[in-house]
């Protein structure tokens, strides 16, 4: 290295959005570093810091400590994020806490048996499709917040239909009819329905 050249120091930033927004605000510069050629192109790394002045070192580190300070989030615990859940159900239909808490307890089942049952589907066969259903499953929240009253009163209905009636046999009898050709494969929830209110 020459006498006089300036020591650059690159730090990576490993994808902390917190710290490449600060760094930007702060006005320090950032750049996408070129990883190794792989044979295809170069390998993309995480964006990086250039910090070439003690300056911009003083006012990195300050940022990192300031960034540290702040207390972090607790996730919440399944049985948090159950209660909260259940809670709302209750402020927007007066059922009690505990059928409140079943019906949420039942929905997270439910995911699960529809999981379990795709999953013992792809052993026998697999498709492509299925395996994105599943993985769409696996994502969905079955606790998602509870917009309004008549978001609250169809989830009521629901837990109706599918704990206290034979609806889940119909929707099987509806399958069966539409693998034979009687009835459209998207007529089948009407068919259970229906049939439900006979």
């Amino acid at each position: 290295m020459e006498k006089g050249a300036k020591k650059v120091k690159i730090i990576s930033l490993n994808g902390n959005r917190k710290l490449i927004n600060a760094c930007k605000k702060a006005g320090l510069p950032l750049h996408n570093p070129q990883g190794e050629w792989n044979g295809y192109g170069y390998k993309r790394l995480p964006l990086a810091v250039t910090l070439s002045s003690l300056k911009e070192v003083r006012k990195f580190n300050k940022i990192k400590r300031e960034l540290n300070k702040i207390p972090t989030k607790k996730p919440k615990t399944p049985e948090e994020i159950r209660e909260k859940w259940a809670k709302r159900l209750v402020k927007l239909t007066g059922i009690s806490m505990e059928d409140a808490l079943e019906i949420a307890i039942e929905k997270e089942d439910y995911k699960q048996e529809q999981i379990y049952d795709l999953e013992e589907r792809q052993i026998d066969h697999y498709s492509k499709r299925r395996q994105t259903l599943i993985n769409q499953i696996t994502r969905s929240n079955p606790l998602r917040y509870i917009k309004d009253s008549n978001h609250a009163q169809n989830i009521l209905a629901a837990h109706h239909r599918h704990s206290e009636t034979n609806y889940e046999n119909l929707l099987d009898e509806g399958r069966e009819l539409a693998a034979e050709g009687q009835i459209a494969r998207s007529e089948v929830k009407d068919y259970a329905r229906q049939s439900v209110r006979l």
